[in-house]
C-alpha cells in the first residue's frame, strides 16, 4: 500500500537513467536491468522487459500480487474515492486485463487479495472497507460474504488484507478465513487513531469474531500484511504518521487471540517511511516478504531515492534478510511494491512507479536470477479434495502436482473404499473417481515420486445416508439432506506442510 498523497512521501524523479550496484561490469541485451542496493551489496538481477497495467496515471494505491492455477493476480485502487481493480494474466505476465471490480469508487478503500485452487478455478478473496468479496470463478463475478465485526468503539475499517490456509500452504481452503486492517478509533484526522486490528471467520465468512486489536490505541498503525508457519501467526504493519515510520512484526501463539510485544524489522531512513506490501510463505522456516522504503519530498531533495526490498523473513527468530533491492529512475518506487514467487523460483513483481508526485501507474516484471528460492521439493501435490460432494453424484477427486525436477511422475493410490478407482493419470495429475453404494468411512493415500523426491497426502472419506454435516476439519456445521451424502476430509495434511493451521 501507499502512503497518503497529503503525507509528502514520494518516489524519485521520472527518467531513463538506470542504476546497477555491486558489478563490475553489466550486459544489457533483451533483458531490463534494474538493481541498486542502500546499504549493502545485494543481489543484481535481470528484469524481463516491464509490462504498463494502468493506462492512465493515477494516485493508485498498492499493488498487491498473488499467483493462482489459471492466473497471476495483482489488486489496486486509485485514492481516495477511486475504483478497485483486478488485474489477471493467464501467461505469466506477458498479457494482462484489467477488471473495475465493483463498477464504482470505493471511499478509503485500500483493498488486500489472497488467491487459492479448488484444482480447477481459481477462488480469489478481496478485502475492503471492513467487507469481504468472494470469486470462484477467476476473478470473473464476486459476491460480499458477511462484513467483518467492529470492536466498541470503533467506526469502520481500512487498509486490509485477507488470506487462508489454502492461500497461504497450496491447499483447498477450509473454513477459516483471516483478515487484517486497522480499525478507526475516533475520526483519525481529528484526533482518533487507525489501530492495526485481526479478525477471523471458521465458518467460511457466514460469521466473523469479535475483533482482537492488536496495536497501542494512542497511536496511527496501518497497512498490515499477515502470515503463518502453521503454528504461528506473524502480522507486519507501519504508519505515515510522526516518527512511527519503522516496519514492525508481532507473532501470535494462540490464532490470534493475543499478540506479542512490537519489535522492529526494518528502521526507517531520514524521514522517510518503510511499509509492508506482500508476504509468502516459500517453506524451510522462511517467507518472502517484500516492502517499499520510501522517502519524504525533503530526503528526495538530499539526494535520497526509494527502494523496493524483498527477501527472506526468518520465522524462528523474526528477523528480515534482505535478498535484493531496486532503484533508480526506471523504477521511482512510490507506493506500492509486492511480489509473489512461483515454484519454479521466478519472482513476479507488481509495482507502483511515479509519474510525478501523487500520481503513479502499476507495472509489472519478473526476475529469474533474484536470489530467492522456494524450499519445497518437486514434484509436490498442491491440490486437496473436496470437503463435501453433492448428495447421488459420482465422488471425484483430481490430484495435481508439480511437474518432476528429474525424471517423471509415478502415481499410487491406496485405498480401502473398493469402490473408488484411478480414472486417470500423467505427470501432474491423478484422477480418483468412483460412485459410493454404502455407507462407511473410508481411508485414501494418494503419492506421487520422481527420481529424487516423494510427497503424498491421506485423507478420509465418510458415506452417509441422510442428514449430515461438514466434519471439524472445517469447523463449520452444514446440515445436508440426502440420499447418499460424500465427504472427504484431510487427516493428515502433505508432509511438507508446517503444522496445522486452524
Amino acid at each position: 500500500m501507499i502512503s497518503h498523497p497529503e503525507a509528502g512521501v514520494v518516489g524519485a524523479s521520472n527518467g531513463l537513467g538506470l542504476k546497477v550496484f555491486c558489478a563490475t561490469a553489466c550486459v544489457l541485451s533483451m533483458a531490463f536491468v534494474l538493481s541498486a542496493p542502500a546499504y549493502s551489496c545485494a543481489i543484481v538481477a535481470t528484469w524481463t522487459e516491464p509490462v504498463l497495467l494502468t493506462d492512465t496515471s493515477d494516485v493508485y494505491i498498492d499493488s498487491d500480487i498473488s499467483i493462482g492455477k489459471n492466473n497471476v493476480y495483482a489488486v489496486s485502487w486509485a485514492y481516495d474515492s477511486g475504483p478497485v481493480y483486478l488485474f489477471r494474466s493467464p501467461d505469466g505476465g506477458v498479457t494482462w486485463d484489467t477488471k473495475d471490480v465493483f463498477g464504482y469508487g470505493v471511499f478509503r478503500g485500500e483493498p488486500g487479495m489472497c488467491v487459492y485452487s479448488d484444482g480447477v478455478d481459481d477462488t480469489v478473496l478481496l478485502a475492503t472497507t471492513g467487507s469481504i468479496y468472494r470469486s470462484v470463478d477467476n476473478g470473473d463475478n464476486f459476491e460480499p460474504l458477511s462484513s467483518l465485526a467492529l470492536s466498541d468503539g470503533a467506526l469502520w475499517w481500512r487498509f486490509m488484507e485477507v488470506y487462508t490456509n489454502g492461500s497461504w500452504f497450496g491447499r483447498a481452503v477450509d473454513g477459516n478465513i483471516y483478515t487484517v486492517g486497522s480499525q478507526a478509533f475516533g475520526v483519525p484526522w481529528e484526533g482518533g487513531h487507525y489501530v492495526v486490528s485481526f479478525c477471523r471467520s471458521s465458518d467460511a465468512g457466514v460469521t466473523w469474531d469479535e475483533p482482537v486489536v492488536i496495536c497501542d490505541m494512542t497511536r496511527d498503525t496501518a497497512y498490515p500484511e499477515l502470515v503463518c508457519d502453521g503454528k504461528r501467526l506473524f502480522v507486519f504493519y507501519t504508519t505515515v504518521n510522526g516518527d512511527y515510520t519503522d516496519l514492525y512484526v508481532r507473532h501470535s501463539d494462540d490464532w490470534g487471540q493475543t499478540w506479542s510485544d512490537e519489535e522492529v524489522l526494518m528502521p526507517h531512513r531520514g524521514t522517510g517511511w518503510v511499509c509492508p506490501h506482500s508476504v509468502q510463505d516459500i517453506g524451510a522456516g522462511r517467507a518472502l516478504l517484500a516492502m517499499g522504503d520510501y522517502v519524504s519530498v525533503a530526503d528526495l531533495d538530499l539526494g535520497m531515492e526509494p527502494y523496493g526490498r524483498y527477501g527472506y523473513f526468518h520465522y524462528s527468530n523474526s528477523t528480515f534478510e534482505e535478498v535484493g533491492n531496486v532503484t533508480g529512475d526506471d523504477w521511482d518506487v512510490s507506493g506500492g511494491f509486492s511480489a509473489a514467487l512461483t515454484y519454479g523460483n521466478e519472482l513476479l513483481v507488481a509495482w507502483a512507479k511515479s509519474d510525478g508526485h501523487p500520481y503513479n501507474r502499476i507495472w509489472f516484471t519478473s526476475s529469474e536470477d533474484s536470489g530467492l528460492r522456494q524450499a519445497y521439493g518437486r514434484p509436490w501435490i498442491i491440490s486437496s479434495p473436496d470437503l463435501r460432494e453433492g448428495a447421488g453424484n459420482e465422488y471425484t477427486y483430481s490430484a495435481e502436482a508439480l511437474e518432476a525436477d528429474m525424471g517423471t511422475n509415478d502415481w499410487s493410490v491406496r485405498t480401502d473404499a473398493s469402490w473408488l478407482s484411478t480414472a486417470s493419470e500423467d505427470d501432474t495429475s491423478c484422477v480418483l473417481s468412483g460412485t459410493p453404494y454404502a455407507e462407511g468411512t473410508y481411508w485414501v493415500n494418494v503419492t506421487v515420486s520422481d527420481d529424487n523426491s516423494t510427497d503424498s497426502i491421506n485423507y478420509t472419506i465418510m458415506v452417509t445416508e441422510g442428514s449430515t454435516a461438514v466434519p471439524e476439519f472445517s469447523t463449520a456445521l452444514v446440515p445436508v439432506v440426502a440420499t447418499m451424502v460424500v465427504v472427504a476430509t484431510l487427516v493428515l495434511l502433505r508432509r511438507r506442510t508446517p503444522g496445522s493451521p486452524r
